[in-house]
């Protein structure tokens, strides 16, 4: 499935009954598959930074899924700060 088709189908599911974890979810998707059409038509250039991953991983969305990322998959990647 291309990014347009992935839009479209957030689209469909933004028209259903969703939790607000859900809808939360579904919005992250979105911008994601906005931001890469916009990537993919060179109206978004990418610049290479240093970042605290951790860091990163724990602003974003409600903690749910990032807690679960940083705590399983990361703590043998990166040590702590």
């Amino acid at each position: 499935m291309n990014n347009k088709g992935i839009l479209a189908t957030v689209e469909i599911l933004s028209n259903t009954a969703l939790t607000e974890s859900q809808r939360a979810l579904l919005n992250a998707i979105e911008s994601c598959g906005t931001n890469l059409i916009s990537m993919e038509h060179g109206k978004m250039s990418l610049e290479n930074s240093t970042f605290d991953l951790i860091h990163l991983l724990q602003e974003i969305g409600d903690g749910t899924f990032f807690l679960y990322i940083t705590t399983y998959l990361l703590n043998d990647i990166v040590p702590d700060p």
